[in-house]
């Protein structure tokens, strides 16, 4: 017999009012900023302590679900993202009135991109699409001070 998956409303009613409140930060105000969204939602202000919940938060599998849930219904696509990105560059200065609003929407663009991956400064290294493995690398290497 299959379970049957939570919905939306049961996830929120096993959460406990701060968690439910962490979420509603983290993906509001907070801006996706796990400590930020602590200390909204009321937890102790010491760094460590929030940097903690935060970190429990994150863990629990119902505030991912709700998070997810969240984003899933109410971000934009990665695709959108770029668009929007694309119109504000394209945007000549005179368009461009109030740089605070300006500012604003970039801001929360780059936390949308951010989210999609669209900005990571990270590599990918693969070998004909499969990831390389410690042994690959040690392969290569050795090859390396062989020639």
């Amino acid at each position: 017999m299959t379970k049957k998956k939570p919905s939306k409303k049961e996830t929120e009613e096993k959460l406990t009012p701060k968690q439910l409140a962490f979420v509603q930060a983290y993906v509001g105000k907070a801006g996706l900023n796990g400590h930020k969204a602590a200390q909204m939602a009321g937890y102790s202000s010491d760094y460590q302590q929030l940097a903690n919940a935060a970190l429990y938060n994150l863990r629990n599998p119902r505030v991912r679900k709700l998070i997810a849930e969240y984003l899933d219904t109410n971000a934009m696509t990665a695709g959108e993202v770029l668009a929007e990105l694309a119109k504000v560059a394209k945007s000549p200065v005179d368009e461009l009135s109030d740089p605070r609003v300006v500012k604003n929407k970039v801001q929360a663009l780059a936390v949308l991109a951010k989210h999609h991956g669209l900005l990571t400064e990270r590599i990918d290294v693969t070998s004909g699409g499969a990831p390389l493995t410690f042994a690959d690398l040690a392969r290569m290497a050795s090859d390396e001070h062989k020639s």
